[in-house]
């Protein structure tokens, strides 16, 4: 109903990041600037923190979409209390290196 009133081409506040619509605060911006620093360099892991809502999750997306969409393996993670023994196991899968576990 209000799509049509408002003259919108999509339905606005999906529960999933958008990559196609996003605010760029300056605070964003420099995520954003870092994010892409630290992958182009080779850094190792990029970490991007922040309270729920800020836009990391779409940032992260977006930053995959555009630029870096099949070139690159990329590993998010959504569990944030992962022990380092957890960590390195869902790397290893990720990265289809062979891990054996030491008791």
């Amino acid at each position: 109903m209000y799509l049509d009133f408002y003259q919108l081409k999509s339905a606005p506040f999906q529960n999933i990041p958008d990559p196609t619509v996003r605010f760029v605060s300056a605070s964003h911006q420099a995520a954003w600037d870092t994010l892409a620093a630290g992958i182009t360099t080779r850094q190792g892991v990029v970490v991007i923190t922040g309270a729920p809502g800020v836009g990391k999750t779409t940032l992260v997306h977006t930053y995959l979409a555009r630029v870096a969409p099949s070139r690159r393996t990329t590993v998010v993670l959504w569990q944030a209390c992962l022990s380092f023994q957890e960590l390195v196991v869902l790397l290893a899968r990720r990265f289809a290196v062979p891990v054996q576990m030491d008791a």
